[in-house]
């Protein structure tokens, strides 16, 4: 089912592309939506111009916009551009499957009815600090369809007014993908370790990240959340130099710059997590560029997990006291996950059966099950919305700096 839909907003002589995000009631009935939101950022107008979704609708897409296709890119804009998050409160449904649903008859006689709360964002004046939000005063609604009854396209468009009836300029809007976003991961693990790469795998050298004995993947728990995780081939660094006991920030930090010397900067968002033995601060793992830490001041780029780090006292059971994190089945396979909900900020949940919970607390939680066996692997429906609706600002790389207390686990 498709969750995402491209929007072009023009309100005179401004143009914003964004997404806008749709979750259902129910995941196969597609006239059942019960949230929805989405984000603005502001095109350039004059001199040299950044990619708009023209070109990268027919980048990707292969052909021009006017016939556009669910091609599953979900477009990444210049967080530098990002102006305004989109609260949907309204939507009309039975018009909008049969208008922009799969094999659905073109709809022209009833215009879907689009409200929404626009909050607008002020960037901060220092790279890496927290921006301000404003709502707008009035609330807006776009009467959307399509031009004609034979027009062969999933492009709406129509006007939008504010609530006393003003004209506020014109949306188009079409499905393009069938998850919510879409990030970019590199795993990279000190040599010898070999607790999520597996170097044999065939596939292009792509890691593979599964807990044992199972089919759960680092890929299957993110789709399940909505969320399209794309992991970058595997590389060693030969040329770096590894630090003698434990990793600093610093040399993680200069790893991390390293590693990301072919980012092309305002078209992709790249979350890395590295796993290494031993690092300086707190385990079993957390995010290191934060703070004064975050030397390029572009935050929840990097984290690192701990394999080496040994369970300290019976709290966690007197079965796994003194253990690596290493020989506890699926527990860096968690914290992987775990610091990367971090990096998408998120806080730490009190749901001991999900991700983003304290690991302590899952060890001491009074379940059938003792710790590692009672180790969740889904994120809490609270956290899923977050990742689902959250602004971009708040959920890409470089954007609002870590809001919550997970800086470590």
């Amino acid at each position: 089912m498709r969750r995402s839909l491209n929007i072009r907003y023009v309100v005179g002589t401004d143009t914003y592309d964004g997404t806008i995000r749709i979750t259902y009631s129910d995941p196969k009935d597609v006239l059942s939506p019960r949230t929805a939101s989405g984000d603005l950022y502001l095109q350039p107008k004059a001199g040299f111009q950044l990619p708009s979704l023209n070109d990268i609708w027919t980048l990707f897409a292969g052909k021009k916009p006017e016939k556009p296709t669910s091609t599953n890119v979900i477009p990444v804009l210049p967080l530098a551009q990002y102006r305004s998050y989109l609260r949907v409160t309204g939507l009309t449904t039975g018009t909008m499957a049969a208008a922009l649903g799969p094999g659905k008859a073109p709809v022209t006689n009833n215009p879907i009815l689009l409200s929404f709360e626009r909050w607008n964002y002020t960037h901060p004046t220092k790279k890496g600090e927290e921006g301000n939000w404003n709502k707008e005063k009035l609330d807006l609604t776009a009467s959307l369809s399509k031009k004609s009854a034979s027009q062969d396209s999933d492009i709406l468009s129509g006007p939008v007014k504010d609530t006393a009836g003003a004209g506020a300029g014109e949306i188009q809007l079409f499905w393009v993908a069938d998850f919510y976003r879409s990030i970019n991961v590199d795993i990279w693990e000190q040599q010898g370790e070999n607790m999520i790469v597996d170097e044999d795998n065939p596939v292009e050298d792509v890691p593979t990240t599964k807990l044992p004995g199972t089919n759960t993947t680092l890929v299957s728990v993110f789709q399940k959340a909505g969320i399209e995780v794309k992991l970058l081939p595997f590389k060693r660094e030969h040329s770096f130099d590894m630090p003698s006991e434990s990793w600093s920030v610093t040399h993680l930090n200069s790893l991390m710059a390293k590693r990301r010397s072919d980012l092309k900067p305002n078209t992709e968002d790249r979350f890395s997590v590295f796993v290494v033995e031993n690092w300086e601060g707190t385990p079993p793992g957390g995010m290191f560029d934060f703070g004064d830490n975050d030397v390029n001041k572009t935050p929840r780029e990097g984290s690192v997990v701990e394999t080496d780090w040994k369970v300290p006292n019976k709290n966690w059971g007197t079965a796994v006291v003194g253990k690596k994190w290493r020989d506890l089945r699926g527990a860096v396979f968690w914290t992987v996950m775990h610091v990367l909900g971090h990096q998408m900020n998120l806080p730490h949940n009190s749901n001991t059966s999900s991700i983003m919970a304290r690991s302590e607390l899952i060890a001491s939680s009074k379940s059938a099950d003792k710790f590692p066996a009672n180790i969740g692997y889904e994120f809490a429906a609270d956290d899923v919305q977050r990742l689902r609706h959250w602004p971009d600002i708040y959920i890409r790389p470089g954007g609002y700096p870590f809001a919550g207390d997970g800086k470590s686990c």
